[in-house]
């Protein structure tokens, strides 16, 4: 059971770090097409109840440089607006715009680590609430971020090979053959601890 366990997490681990490496990997395309070309993806919903009426837009921009993703809802309880836009069906709309880069200096603002600023606005309670989240991330950083698990799961495929070779009397470098030189690996050179062994136990 303990056996199967380790596999189904080994799996787990191998499947995250392969994503993980799928996100570095689009994030850097990302980052090198933002220096000819910028994306806006927005999608605006409507929704209108008997006494409400809601709007909510996601936004994805992806600059030179950096992304941006916000949030923004608007909702108002007004018994005029609600009636007149009760007699429009709600709509949603899911639109693509691409522009030429512009540059685009953004100071550092309090609060913000590695690049990375979440800011939140909402207005006070009213009969019109209203909110707004944006995320803004540096395309380096995000990389960065993704790459880890893809080399924490290379070092860990490594050790493990490491592991395997001296349990079965191979050179942990090479794959020598050791059995013969057991002391010292004739083809690379490498000197070959004992004390590890004990490790296969």
């Amino acid at each position: 059971m303990r056996i199967l366990l380790r596999r189904a997490l080994r799996f787990l681990f191998s499947a995250i770090a392969a994503f993980s490496l799928l996100l570095a990997i689009s994030s850097a395309t990302l980052w090198v097409r933002g220096f000819s070309r910028v994306t806006n993806l927005a999608y605006r919903h409507e929704a209108v109840s008997a006494t409400a009426w809601r709007e909510t837009q996601y936004l994805l921009f992806l600059g030179s440089g950096s992304f941006w993703f916000d949030i923004h809802c608007y909702q108002t309880s007004d018994r005029f607006t609600v009636t007149a836009l009760k007699a429009d069906p709600p709509q949603s709309r899911f639109s693509v715009d691409e522009d030429a880069p512009v540059a685009v200096i953004f100071p550092a603002e309090p609060g913000s680590f590695l690049g990375i600023n979440i800011d939140r606005y909402s207005s006070a309670p009213s009969r019109s609430p209203s909110y707004q989240i944006n995320i803004r991330m540096p395309y380096a950083t995000f990389f960065a971020a993704s790459m880890l698990l893809p080399i924490a799961r290379l070092l860990v495929a490594y050790r493990r090979r490491q592991r395997a070779r001296r349990i079965v009397g191979t050179c942990i470098h090479c794959g020598y053959d050791l059995r013969a030189t057991p002391n010292r690996c004739p083809e690379c050179g490498t000197l070959v601890s004992r004390a590890p062994a004990s490790e296969g136990h």
